[in-house]
Order: structure tokens, then sequence, then C-alpha cells
């Protein structure tokens, strides 16, 4: 898995995946790409560990829900994310805004 354009090996992360997936403490898909290009492209693990549903490259993942997960904690916290150092909550979430 060691690409010829570029000096990296890609080979370390791909047993790294295989490990964890043997272990039962991973499932994904891994894809790095530079131009036109696959430098690496593997899935490994479970969609579903209680079926023993492999994971493969086309495999479709419900993620709906995870980014609602982030939007929480964003609108809960904003003065963890005041970029002025002001950790007044009164601003609201558009001041957060830099755009």
């Amino acid at each position: 898995m060691k690409s010829p354009e570029i000096d990296l090996d890609f080979a370390p992360v791909a047993n790294r995946m295989h490990d964890e997936a043997e272990a039962e403490r991973f499932g994904g898909v891994a894809l790095v790409v530079k131009g036109e290009r696959v430098l690496l492209e593997q899935a490994v693990g479970h969609a579903l560990r209680w079926a023993k549903l492999p994971i493969h490259r086309d495999t479709r993942f419900a993620l709906a829900s995870t980014g609602k997960l982030f939007t929480v904690v964003a609108i809960g916290q904003p003065a963890a994310l005041a970029p002025t150092g002001d950790r007044s909550s009164t601003r609201g979430v558009g001041a957060l805004s830099t755009v």
C-alpha cells in the first residue's frame, strides 16, 4: 500500500484498522485519494455487530442523528465557543458566526 507518487505508507493504517476490527473495537471505511489516484481504500468490521453484517466500501450508514449531537452541544455551549473570550451566554449563536 505504498504510494509511488508520495512517500507515504498506508500499510500501518490498514493493519491497525484490520486488527481493531478483529478485536471488535472498530468498524468503518477509510478512503485516501490524491487527485485521481486512490492511495488507500479499505472497509473492515461489521455494520451491525450483533448480526455480523460486514461493512463494504459502499455500505451506507444512518448518520443523520449524529449531526444533532453536535448541534445540541454548539447551541448549549455558546460561551465555550466564543472566539473573543467573552463568556456571556446572552450573545446568542449568531454572534459566534464570523461570516
